[in-house]
C-alpha cells in the first residue's frame, strides 16, 4: 500500500500550524495517533525526534530510536513512534540527560523547552470537566486525556496553614491541578482569577504570558475573555485559550 493509502502519514501541507516544520521540503509527514491529545494540539514523536531535535535523518532512524525505549513521555517509556505529545507533556532523554517541556511560542507554535531536573516530576493540567460520583469522590477530567479521582479526605503537611487547606469543591472547570508523574497525585491547585499567571495556549496570541487583570464572563461561553498584561501591552483573549501557571510567579519555566 502506497502512502496515499497509509493512514499512518498525512501531507505536511495538512499539518496543524503549531507544528514547526518545513511545509515544503517534503510531501509526507507522520500523524500522530489517537491518545491523550487532539491532533491539532500534539507533535508525533517521530516528528520531534527526527524534525525538532534532528537526532535522526530518516523516519526509520527515529522509530528505532523510539522503540528501543530511549524516550520517557510524563514519566514513562513510550515505544509509538506516533504516540501524541502536547501541552505540557514532560519529555526525557535520559542517554542524554535532557529534558524539555512542551509549550506553545509566540508565532513559533508547539516548542520544546528545556528544563531543570526539578521539574521533570510534576506538570500542571487544566481542569476541562468535573463530576461528583459514588462515595464522595470527584472525578476531574484533565486537558490531557487524565480522569483524577480524589476524596475530600485529605492529609495535610504541619506546614500547610488553615488557608491552604482547600475543600475539593473549591476547584472548578478551568483551573489547573499540580500533579505528580506518573503516579497522578494531587499536590495542590491554582484558581483561574485576576491577579494569577496566565500562559496563552491558543490562537494567534498563543506563548505569551502574564499577570491576568480582567475576566469577562457572559452567558454565551464564546463571548468569555481574559485580559492579560503581557512584558509588552494588554492581550484579550478567549477563556478556553488561557491556561493558569501560577500565583505570583510561574511555577515552571516558560519559554523566552
Amino acid at each position: 500500500m502506497g502512502r496515499k493509502g497509509n493512514r499512518q502519514h498525512m501531507k505536511r501541507l495538512a499539518a496543524p500550524r503549531l507544528w514547526p516544520i518545513h511545509r515544503k521540503e517534503a510531501v509526507w509527514t507522520v500523524k500522530p495517533s489517537p491518545g491523550p491529545h487532539p491532533m491539532k494540539e500534539c507533535l508525533p514523536l517521530q516528528l520531534i525526534i527526527r524534525d525538532i531535535l534532528e537526532y535522526a535523518k530518516t523516519g526509520q532512524e527515529a522509530k528505532r530510536i523510539i522503540t528501543d525505549g530511549k524516550i520517557i513521555v510524563d514519566g514513562r517509556v513510550r515505544k509509538d513512534r506516533r504516540f501524541p505529545v502536547g501541552l505540557m507533556d514532560v519529555i526525557e532523554i535520559p542517554d542524554l540527560g535532557e529534558l524539555y517541556r512542551v509549550l506553545p511560542k509566540y508565532r513559533k507554535g508547539l516548542v520544546l523547552q528545556p528544563i531543570e531536573a526539578e521539574e521533570k516530576d510534576f506538570k500542571l493540567c487544566k481542569v476541562i470537566g468535573k463530576t461528583t460520583i459514588k462515595a464522595g469522590k470527584i472525578q476531574f477530567n484533565l486537558h490531557d486525556g487524565r480522569n483524577l479521582v480524589l476524596v475530600e479526605e485529605r492529609e495535610y503537611s504541619e506546614e500547610e496553614s488553615e488557608t491552604e487547606r482547600i475543600s475539593l469543591n473549591d476547584i472548578k472547570v478551568n483551573d489547573v491541578l499540580k500533579i505528580t508523574i506518573p503516579n497522578q497525585k494531587f499536590e495542590k491547585y491554582i484558581k483561574l482569577e485576576e491577579g494569577v499567571i496566565g500562559l496563552i495556549v491558543g490562537g494567534k496570541n498563543a506563548g505569551r504570558y502574564g499577570v491576568i487583570k480582567e475576566i469577562k464572563k457572559e452567558l454565551m461561553r464564546s463571548l468569555n475573555l481574559i485580559t492579560i498584561e503581557t512584558e509588552t501591552e494588554p492581550v484579550m483573549t478567549p477563556l478556553d485559550f488561557v491556561f493558569v501557571v501560577g500565583k505570583e510567579e510561574p511555577l515552571i519555566k516558560l519559554t523566552d
